[in-house]
């Protein structure tokens, strides 16, 4: 899976599965509170979205560090630099490294004050009870692979539907109980960038 587009496509097969190609609930989830439109020519460059980032120090409160690839900081890479230091939450990038003949780029947002309550709810599962602000940034549907669309799996978790609730349930051949969560907790583990 090479692009969060991929992501978006995939179907998701339990309410705490990790995904294909590890890709954090940051990715999932965080994008839209720290206004970032992953929807644009910035997919083809995301490697992943985390919490921190285990050998950088910092002093920042709720950080979302986005990870990017490029062979070359040609002028399309340049544009998406420069879009993504005007973002407002935006503090700091530096060079990670390489890996298969990619660079490492990371860009590092702090959270906005009027988000936290949303990004604290993120850390301990609570997605149903993100801000209405929040949740109108997903979109409802997402392409079905056939050519058509249904409802986004994302959209599901928010707003736990009936459609996803079934899904899930017959996943796990299990019945939900209506006041959990129809996704897992974020692995923390898994939510910190480390360099191996």
């Amino acid at each position: 899976m090479n692009s969060l587009k991929d992501l978006i496509k995939v179907k998701i097969q339990l309410p705490d599965s990790v995904f294909t190609g590890n890709r954090t609930y940051s990715s999932l989830f965080l994008g839209p509170l720290f206004g970032l439109d992953l929807s644009t020519d910035i997919y083809y460059y995301i490697v992943n979205l985390y919490l921190d980032d285990e050998r950088f120090e910092h002093r920042y409160k709720r950080p979302l560090f986005l990870l990017l690839d490029t062979k070359q900081f040609d002028e399309p890479f340049q544009e998406i630099d420069t879009n993504l230091r005007n973002n407002k939450n935006f503090v700091y990038s530096y060079v990670v490294g390489s890996a298969d003949n990619m660079f490492l780029v990371m860009y590092v947002f702090e959270c906005p004050d009027e988000s936290i309550p949303d990004y604290d709810k993120f850390l301990s599962g609570q997605y149903s009870k993100f801000s209405s602000k929040l949740k109108s940034r997903f979109n409802k549907l997402a392409p079905d692979g056939k050519g058509g669309y249904e409802e986004s799996p994302l959209y599901g978790v928010l707003f736990k539907t009936k459609t996803w609730k079934k899904k899930v349930e017959q996943q796990i051949d299990s019945t939900l109980d209506p006041s959990q969560e129809y996704f897992g907790t974020p692995n923390m583990d898994l939510e910190i960038f480390k360099y191996e």
